[in-house]
């Protein structure tokens, strides 16, 4: 079985209680986090694992898309004001 793709909107604050999971367990959650998106990613305290796992960040969720990738699964941990407009562009984008 294939793993389910992941796309991480928001690695810092709320969004590290989902990347470290998928950071720590991905294979036994089955998952593999394809990228991340937050404008602040440079702050989050995984960010220098992202790297040495060469997980791609972007600053938006737009941009993730832009550059090719295809997510199963968008994890939005991102401030309550932007789920309509972020939710709608992972729709967008199956």
């Amino acid at each position: 079985m294939q793993p389910v793709r992941v796309a991480l909107v928001g690695a810092c604050g709320y969004g590290s209680f989902y990347l470290n999971p998928l950071l720590d367990n991905s294979a036994a959650l089955g998952t593999e986090l394809i990228g991340v998106a937050d404008p602040n990613v440079e702050t989050s305290e995984r960010y220098d694992t992202l790297k040495a796992r060469q997980i791609p960040a972007y600053d938006s969720l737009e941009s993730l898309y832009r550059a090719g990738h295809q997510a199963d699964l968008v994890i939005i941990a991102a401030p309550i004001h932007l789920h309509l407009p972020l939710t709608r562009l992972a729709v967008d984008h199956g």
